[in-house]
């Protein structure tokens, strides 16, 4: 008899723990795969945003079909930008 009524039994515990614990090494020998060990950082450069305007600056431009938009605000085109859908032509 258990001394709990819902304990569980010292056998099932060990093996869910080992299995835990091959399930951590598995998906640690997939994350460092490339010789990086845990615990240090890759060394990466983060990316750095271009500003060409300021959001609520107004602006013009040109898409590649040949469309201008003039006096928009940039947040307005901010994501065509990003997608090279458009050029900046001019900031007012």
């Amino acid at each position: 008899q258990l001394p709990y009524p819902n304990a569980v039994p010292q056998e099932q515990h060990e093996s869910a723990y080992t299995y835990l614990q091959e399930s951590k090494q598995s998906v640690e020998s997939l994350l460092y795969t490339n010789g990086a060990s845990p615990g240090t950082a890759p060394n990466v450069q983060p990316l750095k945003s271009q500003k060409v305007a300021q959001r609520n600056q107004r602006v013009t431009v040109r898409y590649a079909d040949g469309r201008v938009k003039e006096n928009i605000k940039f947040k307005t085109v901010e994501e065509d930008i990003a997608n090279e859908k458009c050029v900046l032509v001019k900031s007012h």
